[in-house]
């Protein structure tokens, strides 16, 4: 799956006329809400519980991508 977006986000960026960053952080949001459901389903989190992991797993994903744009990396594969 991980190599079916990557492969895509190029497109994405093109077809919608968005930053390709801005693809990459569209895909690991999805993500983080994937992984939050499973997690909540494997191990029978009630609803609050859910939103604090989800709310949790975001936190991570934009402190990635602000480090990302503040260290000037680029997320592009071209």
């Amino acid at each position: 799956m991980v190599k079916k977006l990557t492969d895509m986000r190029p497109n994405l960026a093109i077809k919608y006329e968005l930053d390709d960053q801005l693809v990459t952080l569209a895909i690991a949001q999805a993500a983080v809400g994937i992984a939050a459901d499973v997690a909540s389903q494997a191990t029978g989190m009630d609803s609050d519980k859910h939103i604090q992991l989800q709310d949790r797993l975001h936190a991570v994903v934009f402190d990635a991508m602000n480090e990302l744009l503040r260290d000037g990396g680029s997320t592009s594969c071209h």
